[in-house]
């Protein structure tokens, strides 16, 4: 299989959970509740984009930090959850390919949550009146608040990676060795060799 096969059974299995129509529909509330909250703090008629923006992506920063952090954590972890994690270490399929494809769908899935909210934000913004912005300014805090959500997302997922494995680890003592090799499965691609990969009971192996 290649890498373009692989990312497409992650998408449809991350698409047809309920998990991910859920995080969308939760996270619109926190740029709603928070865009109006800004709007009715401020004086009448005191508000213009540039203070309405500043202060509602100050608040989705830290909002987004929990979403990017969760969308790690469901991704990897439900192969644990699932007890599926057997069954993806017996597939004919590299390691690398398998922990790059679930990168990929975190990356996307987090980044598209970030447009999202800063979508309903910006919407909330025009049905409540603000006004006076120029459209280099929202496109130049847009694309700020991109980076800094991307920045958010590379420093969360490895750490969730790594929290799942331990927290697995540390919940199923009686299977302690082999659930380090999962541990393995998932950190090794980053530093080894491409090889296809199968398990038996207590130890990961190559498939020649």
């Amino acid at each position: 299989m290649n890498i373009f096969s692989v990312l497409h059974c992650e998408i449809c299995k991350i698409i047809r959970a309920n998990v991910f129509w859920l995080v969308f529909l939760i996270f619109a509330f926190g740029p709603i509740m928070m865009g109006v909250g800004i709007i009715l703090s401020s004086d009448a008629g005191g508000i213009n984009w540039k203070m309405y923006l500043t202060e509602l992506l100050d608040s989705l920063a830290p909002l987004g930090l929990i979403g990017y952090t969760f969308i790690a954590a469901w991704v990897f972890g439900r192969e644990f959850s699932d007890k599926t994690i057997k069954d993806l270490l017996a597939k004919p399929v590299s390691r690398s390919k398998i922990v790059l494809s679930k990168f990929l769908v975190i990356l996307a899935w987090s980044l598209l949550l970030s447009m999202y909210m800063f979508a309903i934000g910006f919407a909330v913004g025009g049905i409540l009146g603000v006004a006076g912005g120029l459209a280099s300014f929202v496109w130049n805090i847009f694309f700020k608040f991109i980076i800094t959500s991307l920045l958010f997302i590379i420093v969360t997922t490895p750490g969730t990676l790594l929290a799942n494995i331990l927290g697995t680890i540390r919940t199923h003592p009686d299977n302690r060795h082999s659930l380090k090799c999962f541990g393995l499965f998932w950190i090794r691609p980053l530093f080894s060799v491409d090889h296809p990969v199968g398990i038996s009971k207590h130890r990961v192996f190559k498939v020649e």
